[in-house]
């Protein structure tokens, strides 16, 4: 068999991928996707497949196996080869995956059509009535939808499909009228969806045209392409916002300005502080000794207001600042390395002590009030 003839791009294939399941036991998981570009020199590309809405990460010399369909006799024929994972890209948001032929592909027996999870909805005449159902997925041979009515086996109705798909980027795009056509359907079975109060119907698509059949795949291929192509730039955006979420704490480099300027006020707030005690020990009256008397010394015998007062301003203008720094402080508290300074919180400390105390002794001092 000549595979560049059957491996061709935007044909469908099916994955078949082992893994573990939740108990952790082996298990295998089919999915599907399209071909991106053809089979040449052993080799292919697929674009990247999807779980559950979910991109499907496949790992680098991973052995899948790969389900395609070949015409003989105007028949359908599934045939799988073992392919290995050689590279993984992205190009313009499509993520891509490359695939090495490992053996020559071998028959299989397959009865699953290529299925695309498509959301229309209907209108159709059943019995007497007419009823609204919307599918869940259609495939190139039938689909499921829910019905509002449970539907018995064998029942027929028809709907209306339009198989055309236009790119809403395209404004001079026409849909063709070939491509809307009436599609007889027969259920298969109506299972009941107690908790939608629904009916799951499996629907076979009867008498279709060979015209119909091919507007039919190239619908389901285009659909299942948009897909891919949603769920691919959701994922990248996705990662990027991880990426930045990750990386927020750790965005800013070095110390900026609000930095060194809380920085630059602690070093300041230390000298503040240091005339305000300096100042409050200059206004305190000098004690008499001994020999002061001896000698008749004189010394200060109350306290010196001009000084004191230099003392309360200071203390107070190095709270004003030491708060300030602290709030500057605080809008950087951003990244796991960030702390508040040690300079700020100890001249805070020390200026309202200081300032406590210059508060109780004008309360008990006759300080302003000297008897001359």
């Amino acid at each position: 068999m000549e595979l560049s003839e059957h491996l061709l791009p935007s044909y469908s294939v099916e994955l078949s991928v082992s893994t573990l399941d939740q108990d952790a036991k082996p298990t295998i998981i089919r999915l599907k996707t399209i071909i991106e570009s053809g089979y040449n020199n052993g080799f292919f590309k697929i674009i990247s497949p999807m779980n559950h809405g979910r991109m499907y990460v496949l790992h680098d010399n991973e052995i899948i196996t790969v389900t395609f369909y070949a015409n003989e006799d105007n028949v359908k024929i599934a045939y799988q080869i073992p392919c290995k994972v050689i590279e993984k890209s992205n190009r313009n948001g499509q993520y891509t995956v490359t695939l090495k032929v490992q053996a020559l592909p071998k028959k299989v027996q397959r009865r699953e059509a290529f299925r695309v999870n498509v959301f229309n909805t209907y209108n159709i005449e059943y019995g007497d009535k007419k009823i609204e159902i919307v599918t869940k997925d259609i495939s190139s041979t039938g689909m499921r939808a829910l019905s509002p009515v449970q539907m018995k086996k064998d029942d027929t109705f028809a709907i209306q499909f339009d198989a055309n798909v236009i790119d809403p980027e395209d404004f001079d795009a026409k849909p063709d009228p070939a491509k809307r056509f009436t599609i007889n359907c027969r259920v298969i079975d109506s299972m009941p969806q107690n908790e939608i109060r629904k009916y799951m119907l499996r629907i076979q698509f009867l008498n279709l045209t060979a015209q119909q059949s091919k507007s039919l795949i190239q619908y389901l291929y285009a659909k299942q392409a948009e897909v891919i192509a949603y769920d691919t730039d959701l994922s990248a955006k996705r990662d990027k916002l991880e990426h930045l979420i990750k990386s927020g704490n750790d965005k800013r480099k070095g110390d900026d300005a609000v930095i060194k300027r809380y920085q630059a006020i602690g070093f300041f707030n230390f000298v503040i502080v240091f005339f305000a005690i300096m100042f409050l020990l200059f206004a305190q009256p000098e004690p008499l000794y001994s020999l002061d008397k001896f000698f008749n010394v004189r010394r200060a015998k109350y306290w010196n207001a001009t000084y004191f007062s230099a003392s309360l301003i200071t203390t107070i203008v190095s709270l004003v600042f030491g708060g300030y720094g602290i709030i500057l402080n605080g809008t950087r508290m951003k990244r796991k390395t960030d702390r508040f300074s040690i300079a700020l919180i100890i001249t805070l400390s020390v200026g309202f002590i200081t300032f406590l105390t210059l508060i109780y002794l004008v309360t008990t001092q006759n300080i302003y009030n000297v008897i001359a």
